[in-house]
């Protein structure tokens, strides 16, 4: 794999090229095979990237690496969403008595894994991506390559499936970003505007259900008992999320690699 030393002998490398580079080694690391719960460091990243941070890590601190910060994120979001559907995948895989015993311990291993702590990173992974997308000016955001936009389309997917988002989260972020997200949508393809909306109404819906609840319980400390708490939850409920599109889009990321100009059909 090139390095820097060798952009160094390049008569006219530039520091755009060492960040290309550095983009195409980030997702050669990422398709090394990982097996089971990836380890996490300090600030939310995979620790499987440690030694590409190691080399290249200096270029993220720049303000010129808005696009390869995104991608970082986005290698990140994929390698701990493929581990949880790997893991999820074993542990409702019943072994068989004709089973060999190797298969057995295997998915024996992967259903000792708790899931949920999993589950809450790849939540606040996909929550980075979206900020890490929202922070690159919107005067070149919509100049992204289709991938970047498809994977940001698929993050904002994933963060409709949570029951309860992780406390790492805050809704007012979240919320400020998706709404960003929405208003540039006309610089994207129907992808971004296909899972901004549905992120935001699922946000709304999570929110009103709070609200709900509350008030309801509110009303019941005062002693009144007018039958609202069968009200709480409503907008969660009526909350009416295409699941077509994040199973192609799991599909794709789990090693599917749908042609991506397909976007705009597999979604709808």
């Amino acid at each position: 794999m090139i390095d820097l030393r060798s952009i160094r002998l390049w008569a006219n490398a530039t520091m755009r090229d060492a960040m290309l580079i550095a983009e195409v080694s980030l997702y050669c690391t990422l398709q090394k095979n990982v097996c089971g719960k990836p380890d996490f460091a300090s600030d939310g990243s995979c620790e499987h990237f440690t030694i590409w941070k190691q080399k290249w890590g200096y270029l993220l601190e720049l303000p010129t690496s808005l696009v390869l910060n995104l991608s970082y994120w986005i290698a990140n979001l994929i390698l701990a969403k493929r581990s949880l559907d790997e893991i999820e995948a074993r542990a409702l895989s019943a072994p068989t008595p004709i089973s060999p015993q190797t298969s057995r311990s295997s998915t024996a291993q992967f259903q000792a894994i708790p899931t949920k702590d999993l589950q809450d990173h790849v939540y606040e992974l996909s929550f980075r991506v979206v900020l890490a997308f929202v922070a690159i000016p919107s005067s070149s955001s919509g100049d992204l390559p289709e991938f970047h936009s498809l994977c940001v389309a698929y993050s904002m997917l994933i963060l409709c499936q949570y029951d309860e988002l992780p406390p790492s989260i805050p809704h007012d972020e979240l919320f400020s970003a998706l709404t960003e997200v929405k208003r540039r949508c006309n610089d994207y393809s129907v992808a971004v505007e296909f899972s901004a909306e549905r992120a935001l109404e699922r946000l709304r819906a999570d929110t009103q259900a709070l609200d709900t609840a509350n008030s309801v319980n509110q009303e019941a400390q005062f002693g009144s008992h007018v039958g609202q708490s069968q009200n709480a939850g409503v907008g969660r409920a009526n909350v009416n999320i295409n699941e077509v599109g994040l199973d192609n889009l799991d599909f794709f990321f789990n090693g599917g690699y749908l042609d991506i100009l397909d976007i705009d059909n597999f979604l709808l």
